[in-house]
């Protein structure tokens, strides 16, 4: 694992110490044990605790949803015009339809218009590829699961708006629009101050490493890193030595705000790092949304959830809707989260005994709590059953019942609910699958 600083290329690795293995039933004796182990690698956007029942993973685009079976049969509905229902054509379905082939996945993660899974027998995407974040080496949609080109063992796989990350082995590789989909060149004189610029636009087809910017305040550990997640246009990572570790857009704060850096961020650089008495933070989980940002730590054998970056819309949970981007803020409420999962401009956090409860925007119903008010800045508890697993899409959240049932609500304009009709829900609503 190189140090060095390329144009392009990026080695930064992370992990950390845990008291718990996240999404199993393993436990951590010492240092070095990932957040999440590679048996209970879970999608951006979705979370998993160990399911047993029926579906084991959900993930959730922009106006496509996916889920998967026990036997490793994915599942898709909403809107495919990318080919993001993974049916072999193109196709609309307000239920769940296979995803075509013979590959049986282990894990699924969604970006806004494309949808990447694991098998024993390599990676695969489907869906829009206007910047490549398919990872097939060109620029096509596909409509059926394709190979990632470049023959890794990828694990922990993560997807944003049109940008594709994973790990192989601690190092992460990132494909497609490594800025976002914003159409915007960065400006020159950003550019000009940059020690290794990124264009806005760089696009890559096929996977690349992630270069370690070796002028940040905090050194890149030299173990890579446990584990991964991606925002519409930021990657945040976490050291298996520990720290929180980002790159990318940071225009609203979601790396870190006040960052006397580039915008967007060329490589990783320490956001979240040792305190004062060079203890380093022990994070739990965090999830990223389009311009936010929230974890799950112990302090002081506390558990506490905090969030930064855009807050405008109630998302960072603190009770207020601030119209400056934010740094940490302390989340409402004294609920110990075991996963966060982040739409557009909302979050959910799934509690121990199967409690949700969200915050930020709601026009659609996306927080799940009977109402459809426009935002909430605390945190309401969702309607509906016990839940053991979440995934948040731009607006519309769904999740994994104890009982093996799926259920999603929120917006439903292009049939993401799954629920047989166009109309939003605004309480958890039972998703039909065609087994």
């Amino acid at each position: 694992m190189s140090g060095r600083l390329h144009s392009r290329r990026f080695v930064s690795p992370l992990s950390h110490c845990l008291a718990a293995v996240l999404g199993t039933a393993a436990i951590a004796t010492g240092c070095g044990a990932p957040l999440e182990s590679e048996s209970a690698d879970v999608p951006t956007g979705s979370t998993n605790s160990g399911l047993t029942t029926s579906y084991i993973d959900l993930v959730a685009g922009d106006s496509h949803t996916c889920a998967l079976a026990a036997n490793g049969q994915a599942y898709c509905w909403g809107t495919g015009a990318n080919g993001e229902l993974g049916a072999g054509k193109t196709t609309v379905s307000n239920s769940g339809i296979p995803v075509s082939g013979r590959e049986r996945f282990k894990s699924l993660t969604a970006g806004l218009h494309h949808v990447c899974g694991v098998s024993d027998s390599g990676t695969f995407c489907w869906g829009k590829n206007d910047a490549g974040q398919l990872g097939t080496g060109d620029y096509a949609d596909r409509n059926a699961p394709s190979t990632v080109t470049g023959g890794h063992s990828f694990t922990g796989l993560r997807a944003g708006a049109a940008i594709t990350c994973a790990l192989d082995g601690s190092e992460p590789w990132c494909w497609g629009d490594r800025a976002g989909s914003s159409p915007d060149p960065v400006p020159a004189k950003e550019k000009e101050s940059s020690p290794d610029p990124v264009p806005a636009r760089e696009r890559m087809s096929s996977p690349d490493p992630v270069p370690a910017r070796t002028s940040s305040p905090d050194p890149v550990p030299a173990r890579g890193f446990g584990s991964l997640r991606v925002g519409r246009s930021h990657v945040c990572g976490l050291g298996v030595d520990g720290g929180l570790f980002c790159f990318g857009d940071n225009e609203r704060g979601q790396i870190a705000w006040g960052l006397s850096s580039p915008d967007p961020v060329p490589a990783f650089i320490g956001v979240w790092g040792p305190d004062s008495n060079g203890v380093m933070p022990d994070i739990r989980t965090f999830a990223l949304g389009a311009a936010h940002s929230c974890a799950t730590a112990v302090e002081n054998g506390k558990s506490v959830t905090k969030c930064w970056g855009d807050g405008k819309r109630g998302q960072l949970g603190n009770g207020s809707y601030p119209v400056d981007p934010s740094g940490r803020v302390t989340v409402s409420g004294n609920v110990a989260y075991v996963s966060l999962v982040t739409g557009e401009n909302h979050t959910c956090g799934l509690a121990s005994n199967g409690d949700v409860w969200c915050w930020g925007s709601n026009e659609y119903g996306q927080l799940g709590d009977g109402t459809s008010v426009d935002r909430s800045a605390n945190p309401v508890r969702t309607k509906g059953p016990a839940f053991q697993a979440l995934a948040a899409g731009r607006a519309h959240t769904c999740g994994i019942a104890t009982d093996g049932q799926v259920y999603c609500w929120g917006r439903n304009n292009e049939l993401q609910l799954g629920i047989g009709s166009g109309q939003a829900a605004n309480v958890p609503t039972k998703v039909s699958i065609k087994n």
